[in-house]
């Protein structure tokens, strides 16, 4: 089962057009896809990165301009209108983040779509039968 899960191995790099706050998820991404058991990502993967780290990106940017203006906000429409634009980006760069999130196997539900909780569990029972049969 182990083999089936496998993919090719991905040479994936940050691409270079990408914003620096997207360079930083891509890099905290990749660390986490490389402490796995298990390679899941291919160079077909790419695009979906690629938007997933720039959804990133512009949530932290509105989420820090919603922020901003959330102090002002009291009697001031100015502020008021940054603020909505601001929580509109918010709201549908989170959409764009849970889908991608779990297409990529970044939530527990995606991670068990591959199959990756069963490998994981599979681990645990070798491991306490090992440990049974020292008893």
């Amino acid at each position: 089962m182990e083999d089936s899960l496998r993919g090719n191995k991905a040479l994936l790099w940050c691409p270079t057009h990408l914003t620096d706050e997207a360079k930083k998820e891509w890099r905290r991404i990749m660390k986490l896809y490389k402490s796995l058991d298990v390679n899941i990502l291919s160079d077909l993967d790419q695009t979906a990165l690629i938007m997933y780290v720039e959804a990133v990106a512009i949530y932290k940017k509105a989420h820090e301009t919603w922020a901003k203006y959330q102090q002002g906000v009291a009697g001031n429409p100015e502020s008021q209108r940054y603020l909505d634009k601001a929580f509109n980006t918010m709201e549908r760069q989170t959409k764009i983040i849970n889908q991608l999130a779990e297409q990529l196997c970044l939530t527990p539900v995606g991670r068990a779509r591959m199959g990756m909780n069963q490998l994981e569990a599979d681990k645990t029972s070798a491991l306490a039968t090992l440990m049974a049969e020292d008893e």
